[in-house]
């Protein structure tokens, strides 16, 4: 499903499950329900890809509220900037102006390749009890208002990778609260840039035996060197020490991007760097470089990955022979899931992490194979916890 949104929207769009938005736009929004901008209410593997979100006033504009254990959505290649609060609301919680809000059910939330840049209060909240991946976003010029951090986090765990958090405002970038202690409140971050260090983030004394964060010895803190362009201005120049600095090492299910946020290749020379976009030695040349169409892919699964059941959606345009099957890391196939002649349509398979006899597998990778007429045609990687 492909939904595209007016330039000023009026309500906020409230997305349900397996939804896909690309290329679209959420501006000038206050006073709703739901939050600013979009509202997703269990999200099951939504998707949103190419976005822009900005202007926004007061709530979040872009809210991502789970409702089941096992919600997934992904956020890739988007910008979240200008986004400010509503100070003249009566109520205080909805002030408060966030670009990107993330929580409830115990949901997983990827964001990649994505900007965040010049929001007046929060750029990105983790609540109780969601789990955030971060990989390879840039933060930077934040939180103009005093007492207000970039990312707050609270009662949630949140991974960082090949981020860069530079240049924030407020007292601190990072803070970390546990106010319910309903569970701990968790942070990791690995090969990223932090203004300041570990003297970005900041735990209230009274919260800090709930308040647990790794800060890998690969992070570093320094000046990234913004290429400062008209076009990308937080592209990195030649000598960023951000440049090949991020790591390739990231969890099983998550796939980064082809491209980076101004679209060139996201991994070089067997390489990444830190932040939303891959250095260029091109930059600042007048070559134009476009963009080429993601290819659609006809194979997803949700939740992925998964504990005790996900959903494999399979579509196919031409009838055919067609046949679905499971194989494990080492090649061996464990359980067919679909084999005969379709007509052209799609299909919802409910996997429960079984083989052909009931057994149920161990924990660790496996593959979906499509074949149509004896060829294969797609592969999707899947996770079992």
């Amino acid at each position: 499903v492909m939904i595209t949104l007016s330039k000023q929207p009026k309500v906020p769009l409230i997305l349900f499950l397996y939804v896909v938005v690309s290329n679209s736009m959420s501006q000038r929004c206050k006073k709703s329900l739901f939050g600013c901008g979009l509202s997703t209410l269990g999200s099951n593997n939504t998707i949103f890809n190419d976005c822009m979100f900005s202007y926004n006033k007061g709530d979040a504009a872009l809210n991502i509220a789970f409702w089941e254990k096992y919600d997934t959505c992904w956020i890739n290649n988007c910008i979240f900037y200008h986004n400010y609060p509503d100070l003249n609301n009566p109520d205080p919680y909805h002030q408060i102006g966030r670009a990107l809000s993330v929580g409830g059910g115990q949901g997983l939330s990827v964001t990649t390749n994505s900007l965040f840049y010049d929001n007046d209060w929060n750029s990105f909240i983790s609540i109780y009890p969601s789990k955030s991946y971060l990989v390879n976003c840039t933060f930077t010029g934040n939180s103009h208002l005093e007492n207000t951090p970039s990312l707050w986090l609270s009662e949630s765990t949140t991974n960082m990778y090949n981020c860069i958090v530079y240049d924030e405002g407020g007292d601190y970038s990072i803070l970390m609260s546990n106010i319910e202690h309903l569970d701990t409140t968790r942070l990791n971050i690995y090969n990223s840039l932090v203004d300041g260090g570990e003297n970005a983030i900041h735990v209230s004394p009274s919260q800090s035996n709930w308040c647990k964060y790794h800060y890998d010895e690969t992070n570093i803190n320094a000046d990234p060197m913004f290429y400062g362009g008209e076009e990308y201005p937080y592209n990195l120049s030649d000598n960023s020490p951000c440049i090949d600095a991020g790591t390739l090492e990231l969890p099983d299910f998550i796939e980064l991007p082809d491209k980076d946020l101004a679209g060139n290749p996201r991994i070089f020379n067997g390489k990444i760097d830190m932040g939303a976009y891959e250095w260029d030695p091109t930059v600042g040349t007048p070559e134009y470089k476009p963009i080429k169409k993601q290819k659609e892919k006809h194979l997803s699964a949700a939740p992925n990955p998964f504990d005790w059941g996900t959903y494999i959606t399979a579509k196919w345009e031409k009838a055919g022979r067609v046949r679905i099957e499971v194989y494990n890391n080492g090649g061996l196939r464990v359980k067919v899931l679909k084999s005969g002649y379709t007509p052209p349509g799609q299909s919802e398979i409910q996997w429960n992490g079984t083989d052909e006899n009931g057994n149920y597998l161990p924990a660790g990778i496996y593959h979906i194979v499509m074949y149509i007429d004896g060829k294969e045609t797609e592969s999707l990687k899947v996770v079992k916890k």
